[in-house]
């Protein structure tokens, strides 16, 4: 009876790993699924099972097997999908691959210490769920708690000056995470009173503005190009005329105006420092002309010009000529615009002014007009010019005229190179 059954086992095996090993030749190209469940049990008697919500019968897909084994074929078949299969002993079962989604849903808590390089702790350093809302910054001893972090989710840490680091959730070193310094940030170079220093070596409280975001703001100074991109910095027109100049009101007014009426219109400028040259203004430098600005706003940053830097310093670099390649290159910028006003008031029309002239009259004598007597005649309230105009219908619209669609447009043209012994810049 043992040796009976041990047969029978043996005879099963030996029948599943015959099915598994049986081989296909065919060369299908662009036919549906079901031609290929077809030509399988037409060459190997397997019927192929299936739900139709699970397998598309009608999907058009290529097969190409010389002599291979069946798993084999089914496998290119299935591959990058999420239909498995099981070979039985007369039919294949094709089945949906059922992903067990246990961390779905579940969320923990993570906390930790953010420190630097030499162990001091990170006061302010952020740590935030990557692609949420879910954050928290670390407290006086560099230590941070957060909840509701799900247990599959990404977690960025980052401070100003350091590299952001980017670890799992479930990663043992936000126990204790280091930052390290960004290098590139601190090497940057800055001008600072007559020269330049690393970013890194500098205390005060710069902003800089370099040439491509100069001249991608479009605007006809650079004083203009300024407004809305430094904290701390108030630029308003000094006049409505064409052409006026700006003022910049750094940090507020820290001197007595000369002026003394106390508007912004009457304010003491900053230092402009042009090239190392003191200037009272920047509003005759042409924005394509500019490499960068540099804005000096506390103390300690403008102390070397004295007095002179009490409202702050402005420090323009202009662009020179290019060392070290013996090339020439001419460079052009230019733009045009079509400017119109908006959101303007709807005027009244020449009759409808007269209609108003004449309500006002009768307001402004009403106890002539309290028996009914007849409304004042167009001639009694309009000038002799204005009942003209009326009875020949003209009709002028001063806000149109005056606000029109503006046409501006600005053109540069630069040569710089270098040149045996010399470097040239030319605009």
């Amino acid at each position: 009876m043992k040796h009976r059954s041990y047969l029978v086992l043996c005879f099963c095996m030996v029948f599943g790993l015959s099915a598994y090993a049986q081989k296909v030749t065919m060369n299908l190209q662009q036919v549906k699924l079901e031609t290929v469940f077809q030509e399988i049990t037409k060459q190997t008697g397997l019927t192929v099972a299936y739900s139709r919500p699970t397998v598309d019968p009608g999907k058009i897909v290529s097969v190409d097997a010389k002599g291979e084994e069946l798993a084999s074929v089914l496998q290119r078949l299935f591959d990058g999908t999420d239909i498995t299969f099981e070979i039985g002993k007369q039919k294949i079962f094709l089945n949906k691959h059922s992903v067990e989604k246990k961390d779905v849903g579940r969320t923990k808590r993570v906390s930790g210490l953010v420190v630097d390089v030499n162990g001091e702790p990170v006061i302010g350093a952020s740590v935030v769920v990557k692609g949420t809302s879910n954050g928290t910054i670390t407290d006086l001893d560099g230590q941070y708690v957060l909840d509701n972090v799900p247990v599959d989710a990404t977690l960025d840490i980052s401070y100003i000056g350091y590299t952001t680091q980017t670890l799992k959730a479930n990663d043992k070193s936000l126990a204790h995470i280091t930052m390290k310094e960004d290098t590139k940030v601190l090497d940057e170079v800055v001008v600072v009173g007559y020269g330049v220093a690393k970013k890194s070596d500098f205390t005060g409280s710069l902003n800089t503005m370099d040439s491509k975001n100069i001249v991608d703001s479009h605007k006809q100074s650079a004083t203009a190009a300024l407004q809305g991109t430094i904290p701390g910095v108030d630029i308003i027109r000094n006049g409505n005329n064409p052409g006026a100049g700006f003022n910049i009101m750094i940090r507020g007014q820290n001197t007595i105006a000369s002026g003394g009426t106390g508007s912004m219109t009457d304010i003491n400028p900053p230092l402009y420092i042009v090239d190392g040259i003191m200037l009272n203004s920047i509003d005759d430098i042409a924005p394509d002309d500019i490499e960068r600005i540099d804005v000096l706003k506390d103390a300690s940053s403008t102390a070397i010009y004295g007095s002179r830097g009490a409202n702050g310093v402005v420090i323009v670099t202009t662009k020179k000529g290019s060392q070290g390649e013996g090339k020439s290159y001419v460079e052009y910028n230019g733009f045009v615009s079509l400017t119109q006003a908006t959101h303007l008031p709807d005027m009244m029309n020449g009759q409808q002014w007269a209609d108003y002239k004449v309500d006002r009259y009768k307001g402004e004598h009403w106890t002539e007009y309290m028996n009914g007597e007849a409304d004042p005649s167009y001639e009694q309230v309009l000038t002799t010019q204005q009942y003209n105009n009326l009875m020949a219908g003209k009709n002028v619209d001063w806000v149109d005229e005056l606000l029109g669609v503006a046409f501006s447009q600005n053109h540069s043209l630069r040569a710089y190179g270098n040149a045996k012994d010399m470097v040239y810049s030319l605009a």
